[in-house]
């Protein structure tokens, strides 16, 4: 009997309940999410309670996914005891317990074990992981997983897990002393923004505006705009603990603020970093020997979410049919059969990282995966702006004739949740986990009932973000019986900009 092919995990971000449902219904195999106080995020960009993280949990355990919540920040002595009260709450409170708790600090680690000894503790990419010995180490303290510094390159990866294999701490042996732990997973961010400080050591945000980023109040300073000035060391009457340099920079609301540029052979690590894109290296990604792909993005739209996690989705499933050592369609890596699926598997990636310019994004790169030399900076502007916007999300989906013609065509009406404004007759494109629908709102229905959502007058516009209303589609051109099929809920709808002139 053939062994299942242990496939990569796909690990998507959840700033809220309906972020982490829209993940789980777009394909994500695991989400992370937290609490405000203690995810590295900004509590206005994270929205999580108890209550709609006991929700959560539920929803994408019903549905096989798993979820790990996030306990990252680097805590101050004055912030232990309010820690342990969380842990307790958590304890208590969640019926379900989370599949993993990840922590960056040793402190947190101890508490999470304290409190919670039956979950996964997983390593967060803020402990600056780089080796296989920092991996065993942690995998001797008892952690399940480690995810790697974003600094990490895929040939160091494949090294890290062959000296694991070998370890003898994981292996048994004479001395029960070495026989500890268990072999750590390894995670590794394969998409998303990249912070240009190392592995997110940034003090920037603290220096400009007092917001601490390893506590989850980062302002983004990377991204502001700057100008070089080029000062005569004659000139230089700043107050600086440094050696006299000539060049700085300065942040266009703060005059004669500068900030010491240093760079040596490597560049310089300031500025604004280009994202990280494995699509393209998604093969080379997985034969690295990296157990889960992570995406960046607690904060980003569900918009972006539901995009990115589509994609990977779509990308990986591809990979373990047609490029995989053991899969079924491809008996030997040498033959016809599989280079015409390898050619099938590079024509989908081609198509899924046009959709990639669909969101906005700072452009893409490889980060460090294929080696220090393809880190990559935007200098020219803070982020590249999409030809669409999101113009809603379905809510809710009800069959119009409620079953009493049995033998006619269902006509659909879906629960849109406004997020910018569109009216009848424009074009859109509807994107669900399986395809991408191109059609027109033919029909709009203000809502009437604030519990049992029902339709009520027809609206020619709607203009309100976050406002609820029903929508009906003409049935796409070119794909017969389409009314029939229900299209899911949580599925996004989008329309295209046209660029000012």
């Amino acid at each position: 009997m053939k062994k299942a092919i242990k496939k990569i995990e796909l690990l998507c971000p959840a700033g809220d309940l309906e972020r982490l449902k829209t993940a789980v219904v777009f394909g994500a195999d695991a989400v992370y999410c937290g609490l405000p106080s203690w995810s590295l995020r900004n509590p206005r960009e994270i929205t999580f309670t108890l209550k709609t993280l006991k929700e959560g949990i539920k929803f994408a355990h019903e549905r096989g996914v798993k979820v790990y919540l996030t306990f990252n920040v680097f805590p101050h002595e004055n912030q232990l005891k309010e820690i342990e009260r969380a842990l307790k709450e958590i304890k208590i409170k969640l019926q379900a317990s989370p599949d993993g708790v990840i922590v960056s600090d040793l402190g947190m680690f101890s508490l999470v074990k304290k409190y919670l000894p039956k979950v996964e503790i997983h390593i967060s990419t803020q402990a600056n992981t780089l080796n296989s010995e920092g991996v065993m180490m942690w995998g001797k303290l008892g952690a399940q997983r480690v995810v790697l510094a974003r600094e990490t390159t895929l040939e160091e990866i494949k090294e890290i897990k062959k000296r694991m294999a070998k370890s003898p701490m994981f292996n048994l042996g004479d001395s029960p002393k070495l026989n500890i732990g268990t072999i750590p997973e390894l995670e590794v961010f394969g998409h998303g923004a990249m912070c240009m400080a190392y592995s997110g050591r940034c003090l920037l945000s603290k220096y400009f505006t007092g917001r601490e980023a390893n506590l989850g109040d980062c302002a983004q300073s990377c991204r502001w705009k700057y100008k070089v000035k080029m000062v005569p060391k004659s000139d230089i009457k700043i107050n600086l603990d440094v050696g006299l340099q000539e060049c700085f920079l300065e942040e266009e609301t703060r005059p004669r603020d500068l900030v010491e540029v240093q760079e040596d052979e490597n560049g310089t690590y300031f500025m604004n970093s280009k994202e990280i894109c494995s699509l393209d290296i998604l093969d080379k990604f997985i034969e690295s020997g990296i157990d889960s792909l992570k995406i960046e993005g607690r904060a980003k739209s569900i918009y972006y979410l539901a995009v990115v996690t589509r994609i990977y989705r779509k990308a990986i499933n591809a990979y373990y049919v047609y490029c995989h050592p053991r899969a079924s369609v491809v008996p030997n890596r040498k033959s016809r059969i599989f280079d015409k699926n390898r050619e099938k598997y590079q024509k989908l990636i081609k198509d899924l990282y046009k959709e990639l310019n669909m969101i906005q994004h700072r452009g893409y790169s490889h980060g460090f995966l294929l080696g220090r030399h393809d880190y990559e900076q935007e200098y020219n502007v803070a982020a590249f702006r999409p030809p669409v916007i999101p113009i809603g999300q379905i809510i809710s989906v009800v069959s119009s004739h409620q079953g009493s013609e049995l033998n006619s065509e269902p006509t659909y009406l879906y629960l849109v949740e406004v997020k910018n404004k569109f009216k009848v007759g424009d074009k859109v494109e509807i994107i669900t986990p399986d395809e991408i629908i191109k059609t027109k709102i033919k029909e709009i229905r203000k809502n009437i009932g604030a519990q049992n959502f029902s339709p009520g007058p027809e609206l020619e516009e709607i203009l309100k973000p976050q406002e609820k209303v029903w929508v009906t589609f003409d049935a796409p051109s070119g794909i017969p019986g389409t009314r029939k099929k229900e299209i899911p809920e949580r599925s996004i709808l989008r329309k295209k900009i046209h660029p000012v002139k």
